[in-house]
């Protein structure tokens, strides 16, 4: 078994942040389709239900007078119906890594939905995969030359390996391409570190809907670091909404998914956010951008 190389504690802290942001990354959405310019995002046209909590006619008024305000700051509606999508109990439940199987009956009514909670390595998984994927290795060179053979002898019916930017041509090279993989599979195994998902990922659906409205309400010049705020607004973070903005999304996620956040409480998110993980912020924003984009083209279409 491979010994793993001594990683001192800040050294695990700093691979664990790594995979940290890559987790968020994929789970915001960010390394999805939309970045493909012949990619179609669809938006919704209405305010999109949240199944799980009941939202009563009040509820929805309330909803849509605050994104009539925040319509009023310059954000687009559709934009917003699918930013407050993302507040819902299925959007919150792919963030966490549940996923969905469906039990099939030969009487489709009687179909079943299976929840799969979420689950990820621990070290103690890699450990063991290490083991495994060592064992194979070893097991592949002790009768490499066996393995090479029946290859030879059944090159008409037993085909080379595809799937590699170059084919193999030779059986040799499909085995020190294979033996080659399984040690890099062993690295991988080795530099894991676990992040405690759950709480990584949670409240980050309130993220998209702050984002978005931070896009409008933040002036140009603070938005693109031309200029810093000035006088009693010097010594705060740009990353931060209008007092008005933010209580306005306070509301809009009170009504829609419950829960009491304070206007405070929200620009701390987002400018904490920004402020620790600004690449994946970055990319929040080249995803809502893409969203407004999208919404006053369809618009002007209409």
């Amino acid at each position: 078994m491979m010994r793993r190389t001594q990683t001192s504690d800040s050294g695990k802290d700093s691979i664990r942040k790594r995979i940290a942001t890559t987790i968020l990354r994929e789970r915001l959405g960010l390394e999805d389709d939309w970045r493909d310019p012949e990619f179609e995002i669809v938006l919704p046209q209405r305010l999109p239900p949240n199944p799980g909590r009941r939202i009563t006619p009040g509820d929805a008024r309330e909803i849509e007078s605050g994104l009539r305000r925040l319509e009023s700051m310059g954000c687009h509606k559709r934009a917003l119906f699918w930013c407050v999508a993302q507040l819902g109990k299925q959007a919150e439940d792919a963030r966490q890594g549940w996923r969905f199987t469906t039990k099939v009956n030969e009487d489709e009514t009687k179909n079943m939905e299976i929840a799969h909670p979420p689950s990820i390595a621990t070290r103690e998984d890699m450990v063991g995969l290490i083991t495994k994927v060592g064992a194979a290795a070893d097991a592949i060179k002790k009768y490499r030359n066996e393995l090479i053979l029946v290859a030879d002898a059944f090159a008409d019916t037993i085909d080379l390996p595809s799937g590699l930017l170059t084919e193999p041509q030779l059986p040799e090279e499909s085995l020190a391409v294979l033996l080659a993989s399984l040690h890099w599979v062993k690295k991988l195994a080795s530099a894991w570190e676990s992040p405690n998902a759950t709480a990584l990922m949670k409240s980050k659906g309130l993220l998209p809907l702050l984002a978005y409205v931070w896009l409008h309400a933040a002036s140009e010049e603070v938005r693109i670091g031309r200029r810093k705020p000035r006088g009693a607004a010097a010594g705060r973070s740009p990353y931060r909404l209008s007092t008005a903005a933010a209580q306005e999304v306070a509301e809009i996620i009170h009504a829609y998914k419950g829960g009491e956040y304070t206007a405070n409480d929200l620009n701390d998110k987002l400018q904490d956010f920004a402020t620790r993980e600004p690449q994946v912020f970055n990319g929040l924003l080249a995803l809502v951008r893409t969203l407004d984009e999208t919404a006053r083209r369809g618009s002007s279409l209409d």
